[in-house]
Formats: C-alpha cells, sequence, structure tokens
C-alpha cells in the first residue's frame, strides 16, 4: 500500500498519536517514527506474526544447535509432564499428545499419579487440549541447570483457537517474577515446572496434581517460602493455551482457581478479606492495625489556589484513613488570596503550612517537608491532584505497612478516565515511562495489568506513600542532580537497590490533572536542565541500556502501551487495523 495513503490513514484514526509520530519523522529519528506510525496501522496479530518471523526460530539448525548445548549439561533433570483437566488427570488430546511427541528432548516422563512424582525432578503442568513449543522441555531442561535449579520456571505463552489449531495470537509476554501479581493473578499460567523437593515440602488443600493445585502451590511457595525462593522466566513462548473464545479475558480466575485462593489467603493472611473489582478478579484487601499510624501528607505548591483547593477539600472530606497531616509546602506563594486562603485552612487541626521560599527544587522540598512531618510515614501528593476512592490512603497504607515493600504508588487517571499513571517501566524511552498511559480505564490494557496489584520498579511521586524511616534510609529525593524529573523513580530504584519491594495498588484512585502546576519541561532552561537530569538518570540506572524486569525484553521500549517489538519497514504494513 502507498506509504502516503497509510500515514493519511493513521492520522485519521488516531490524530494525536499521529502528529507524534510524524513529530519524529521531521526531526530525522525515521526508525522511531517508522514504529510509531506501524503501531497505527499494523494489526496486533499481523505484529505477532512479524515477532515470530524475526524472533522465532525452530530450524533443524536451531534444534541441533540446543540439542548440543543440552548434551555439554552435567545432571540433566527429569522432567515429569502432567496433563490434567478439570482438576483431574487426563489422557492427553491428540494435539497434546502430537506436541509431547515432537519435543526436541525425549528426557521427560508422564506423571500419572502422585507415585509418579518420586521418579522426577521437575513437574510440569500441561492442560488438557493445550500444547508445548517443540524446544519447551530442552530449554526448560538447559534454563534448570543454567539457573542453579531454581524452585520454579516459567515462560511465555500464547492462545490457539480450538477449531483453528495451527493460528497463534494473544501472545503473553511475562514480566519476571512477580509475587503480588501471582495473588493478583494466574499470570504464570500452565507455562511453569516446581522442583519437586520444594514442592513436597509445603502442606496442601487442593490436589496437588491439578490445574488449581498448581496455582494454590506456587502462591504459597511465593508467599511461604518468600525472598528465598529461586525463580526463572524463560522470555520465550513455550506454552500454546487453546481456548473457544480469544483473548485477554482468559485471566480471569475459574470458580477452581477462586476456590485456590481463598485456600493460600486462609493460610497465608487471614487477617485480610477478597473483594472483587469491576473487571471480575478478586483482590487481596489487607487489613490495617487497629491503631494505624500517622502519615504526613506532603503537598508542595506555589500559589495555583484553585487546584489546591480541590486537592485539599478532596483529601479531607473523602479519605476514610483517619489519622492523618497535610504538611502544605508554600515554595513562596505571592497572591493574597493564596495567603488568605493559607491562614484560614491552618485553623484545622489537620493542616500544617511550612514555608519554603527559596527556588522550585521538588526533592528539596519534599526532603524539608519529611525532616518535619510528624507521621512515621510520608504520602507525597502533587497539588493537581483529587481523591477519587475513599479507601486511597488505608489501601496504600495496607501496602506499606509491610515489613519489605518500599514505595506503594496509586492509579492515577486524567480528568476524562483515561489513565496516566498505572506503574512506571524504566527504559521506556531509554528513560521511564507510564505503562498504559492514555488507555480508557474501563478498558483491560495489557492482560488487565493496569488494574492488578503488583510490584513495580517504580512509581510516581504525584501520590506516593512510603516509611519515614525508609525513606530517610535511601537518602529521599536527590535534590542535588534531580532537582525537578525522575526524582520519584531515582527515589523508587534507591528503595529497590536496597531490597524494598515498589508496589503498584490500582485499588487507590485519584485524578491528576497533571504538570498544570509547573507546566512542561521543553524550552529554554527548563530544557537544559531537563536534558542534564536525563544524562543522570541514563548514567546512574542504565535506563538506556537496561530492560526492566517487570516488563518484557519482547515488548516495545518506544511507546508506553505495551506492544510487541518488532522491526517494522514499508513492506510490514500492508496488514492494518
Amino acid at each position: 500500500m502507498n506509504r502516503n495513503l497509510l500515514y493519511l490513514l493513521a492520522i485519521i484514526r488516531h490524530p494525536l498519536r499521529a502528529v507524534s509520530a510524524l513529530f519524529w519523522r521531521l526531526t530525522g529519528k525515521k526508525k522511531r517514527a517508522y514504529n510509531r506510525f506501524g503501531a497505527l496501522v499494523v494489526s496486533v496479530t499481523h505484529r505477532y506474526d512479524l515477532w515470530r518471523q524475526q524472533s522465532e526460530d525452530l530450524s533443524s539448525h536451531a534444534q541441533r544447535q540446543l540439542l548440543q548445548q543440552l548434551d555439554a549439561l552435567l545432571n540433566a533433570p527429569m522432567i515429569g509432564v502432567v496433563v490434567v483437566g478439570d482438576d483431574t488427570i487426563q489422557k492427553p488430546s491428540a494435539l497434546t499428545q502430537k506436541s509431547l511427541d515432537g519435543q526436541w528432548v525425549k528426557k521427560f516422563i508422564r506423571i500419572g499419579g502422585d507415585a509418579d512424582i518420586a521418579k522426577v525432578d521437575y513437574i510440569l503442568w500441561l492442560r488438557e487440549g493445550d500444547q508445548l513449543s517443540p524446544d519447551a522441555l530442552a530449554r526448560f531442561a538447559i534454563a534448570i541447570v543454567e539457573s542453579d535449579h531454581p524452585d520454579i520456571l516459567y515462560s511465555d505463552e500464547d492462545q490457539i483457537p480450538a477449531r483453528r489449531p495451527l493460528r497463534r495470537s494473544y501472545p503473553y509476554f511475562k514480566p519476571d517474577w512477580n509475587p503480588e501479581l501471582l495473588i493478583a493473578c494466574d499470570y504464570i499460567g500452565g507455562a511453569c515446572a516446581v522442583k519437586v523437593e520444594t514442592m513436597t515440602a509445603i502442606t496442601m488443600q487442593s490436589p496437588r496434581l491439578s490445574w488449581a493445585g498448581r496455582y494454590e502451590i506456587l502462591l504459597k511457595l511465593a508467599t511461604i517460602i518468600g525472598t528465598d525462593l529461586k525463580a526463572c522466566h524463560l522470555p520465550h513462548i513455550l506454552y500454546h493455551r487453546t481456548f473457544d473464545k480469544m483473548g485477554v479475558h482468559n485471566l480471569l480466575p475459574s470458580k477452581a482457581m477462586e476456590k485456590a485462593l481463598k485456600n493460600w489467603r486462609e493460610d497465608a493472611c487471614p487477617e485480610a478479606s477478597l473483594a472483587r473489582d469491576t473487571f471480575g478478579f478478586l483482590w487481596l484487601d489487607r487489613a490495617l492495625p487497629a491503631s494505624p499510624p500517622t502519615v504526613s501528607i506532603i503537598i508542595p505548591t506555589r500559589d495555583m489556589l484553585s487546584i489546591l483547593k480541590t486537592c485539599i477539600t478532596s483529601v479531607l472530606e473523602l479519605t476514610a484513613y483517619e489519622n492523618f497531616e497535610i504538611i502544605i509546602m508554600d515554595n513562596d506563594s505571592q497572591k493574597a488570596e493564596t495567603k488568605n486562603y493559607f491562614v484560614n485552612i491552618s485553623q484545622n487541626s489537620k493542616v500544617r503550612v511550612i514555608n519554603y521560599p527559596h527556588a522550585f527544587n521538588y526533592s528539596a522540598i519534599n526532603n524539608e517537608a519529611a525532616k518535619k512531618a510528624k507521621g512515621s510515614y510520608l504520602c507525597l501528593l502533587n497539588n493537581d491532584t483529587k481523591v477519587i476512592s475513599s479507601n486511597w490512603l488505608s489501601v496504600m497504607m495496607a501496602q506499606a505497612l509491610r515489613k519489605g515493600v518500599g514505595a506503594v504508588g496509586a492509579k492515577l487517571l486524567y480528568p476524562d478516565n483515561r489513565i496516566q499513571h498505572a506503574g512506571v517501566v524504566t527504559g521506556i524511552g531509554q528513560l521511564a515511562g507510564h505503562g498504559h498511559r492514555m488507555i480508557k480505564d474501563d478498558h483491560p490494557g495489557y492482560f488487565y495489568h493496569a488494574h492488578l496489584s503488583q510490584q513495580v520498579s517504580a512509581v510516581t511521586a504525584a501520590c506516593l506513600v512510603v516509611s519515614k524511616r525508609k525513606y530517610m534510609e535511601v537518602g529521599g529525593l536527590d535534590e542535588e542532580q534531580l532537582t525537578v524529573a525522575f526524582n520519584d523513580v531515582d527515589f523508587c530504584l534507591k528503595l529497590d537497590k536496597a531490597g524494598y519491594k515498589n508496589i503498584y495498588a490500582p485499588q487507590a484512585r485519584l485524578y491528576h490533572y497533571e504538570s498544570q502546576s509547573r507546566g512542561k519541561d521543553m524550552k529554554g532552561e527548563k530544557r537544559k536542565r531537563y536534558l542534564r537530569e536525563v544524562a543522570v538518570m541514563q548514567e546512574r540506572w542504565q535506563t538506556d541500556k537496561q530492560m526492566d524486569r517487570f516488563y518484557s525484553p519482547n515488548l516495545t521500549v518506544e511507546r508506553e502501551d505495551f506492544s510487541i517489538k518488532v522491526e517494522l519497514d514499508r513492506m510490514s504494513w500492508g496488514k492494518m487495523k
């Protein structure tokens, strides 16, 4: 198809995103422009076909190389494959058996019952009707040895329609080990193997070799054994799940899976309750202590009274969590109406106003407030936010109170209910980006990740809760080199490096009128400062070189929409949405 016609089609369908792509074309960034235009006109199915052409190699040459690699290993493991149906061991369907017969490596056995478990080193579950890639067991065996016999291994997967078993679609490129996401949904699926020695050490309610039992095993290993557990993610499509109706909805739990989650909760987290979200997932509503600690909500501002009042009013009137104080950091406001508001609002026992009459330095302002905060927990909150859900602070504090948790972030929405923040992905744009930004809040996005609690590399400080002790432990925000941009990402990465888990908590919801208070970083001295801070992040954290472990190397870093990573050229644009 004519390239100019494709440009026109992209502009008609997605005008704002097309303008962004055109900007990169005009500034000489041809590869970036092609990728961005390609995302608008090339269908998801076609992108996956391109990815398979560019990334998958099931040739005889690849088979020889993989088997040579396997032969060179010492003590190759014995893998037991259990084929299960509705929580019972099944005889494989013709397609399932064909995928087993076609395995490049033959060092595995079929598990027919509990007695066979002692014969193998690892158990791999295969749902009746599903298929394994020919290289699946070979790659699992190699990874087991090279990763020093981890407790859990899992791979990526895709879907095949029951009536067209050769047509593959809906690839699910998964993040690395993420226990918080595992509680929210069974993101690992059937493409996993568990070490028998580890598995047999736990007590279960579900049948051990059932499909739901697999999920209960994963939950218990993740949360009872905890940080000592070793998990290995293979970023290859090695498992093909069969469904009558294709789509991301297949991540929703069955009744058996919900029962497994309830069994786990009773043992591991009895004080919590399970609540159902708008999409149908059960989420763990963690309990607060009888006397929850004081939270100091820090809100920097310079005039901008109308948005500040909206923020303060929503916090005071809509927050169910009672034990908090608000610290308004006045960064040299000049208007009389603002000063009068400060006098009046200070009469509220929950509100303090602290003057900070210096040049704008977001990091320094928050660090100064942290020193003067009465609370043992801090909530960094932008003045251009507005509370939506009354449980926002309760949800975030329930996470922040956990021993190993660092920063907790909320779901932030634009006024039109499109997502502004659902966790930060490092490496996007060679820096960091907000995954799922601009999708509608009622849209599932990439396998519902925008709506599921999970561990992330970073969260935005537009709404962030953290222990004051942990804040001080890592040195707070960098007020020397990251005065305005990326200080929150840097802060979260410091927490991550110190061994704390940063959590995205989507049940905490606020509106964010992004950058209304300080504008954009695109001109003059602001632009120069921004570029200096970009250089700091890339040098300090290698954001231009290293992939976020909670993302996937098979997904693009050109955009925030979880598109498949492919090289697009003019010939690739023949199929369109």
